[in-house]
């Protein structure tokens, strides 16, 4: 999970299938990210230029995901596309809570929101 979200996704029923190295998390494209980042179709990831959804930041991957990295930062970007290339990469659409909370001003909005929840 990236540390700059906050989501009301239920972490405790991800699951990885068996084929797949990942299972990603998708949303509908937020006002700052219109473009998305990944296709699903079905229950597997794509890589498309048009219907696209975001990626939550939410994933669970199989050590084999990894393989061949070294120690250290490393983008995950191409490890996506790698195994997106395989077909080893599942997704579901989450249509619940979840803030990019990246930015001060989007932290403040999401701050101001839950207080108002109060």
């Amino acid at each position: 999970m990236n540390a700059d979200i906050w989501t009301d996704i239920d972490f405790g029923r991800l699951r990885l299938p068996p084929a797949a190295h990942a299972h990603l998390v998708l949303i509908a494209n937020p006002s700052h990210h219109p473009r998305g980042d990944f296709g699903l179709e079905g229950d597997h990831v794509v890589n498309r230029e048009s219907e696209r959804l975001t990626y939550s930041g939410v994933g669970v991957y199989h050590p084999e995901f990894f393989a061949g990295c070294s120690l250290g930062r490393f983008p995950l970007l191409p490890l996506l596309n790698r195994a997106i290339a395989a077909s080893r990469v599942t997704g579901e659409l989450h249509r619940g809570q979840w803030c990019d909370v990246g930015t001060a001003e989007r932290l403040a909005s999401l701050s101001a929101r839950l207080a108002a929840l109060e």
